[in-house]
């Protein structure tokens, strides 16, 4: 592919291909960063599963409460 592209343009001298690759050009990407961030969506989806849990569990718990008022 940088091959392709370089013949295309040889101006380019750097390519971003760390999705392929694992080398970001910020420098500043390692496994244990990208660790970080996949642990903290881990933990937000775990969160919005509860949340939806209790959501359910309200409107269960309002259907309930409103049967029982009639």
């Amino acid at each position: 592919m940088i091959d392709a592209v370089r013949e295309l343009n040889p101006e380019i001298k750097r390519f971003e291909t760390s999705v392929f690759d694992g080398n970001y050009i910020t420098g500043d990407v390692d496994n244990a960063y990208l660790q970080r961030i996949d642990n903290m969506r881990n933990e937000e989806t775990k969160n919005e599963g509860i949340q939806a849990e209790l959501s359910n569990l309200d409107m269960h718990n309002m259907s309930q409460d409103y049967a029982m008022q009639r």
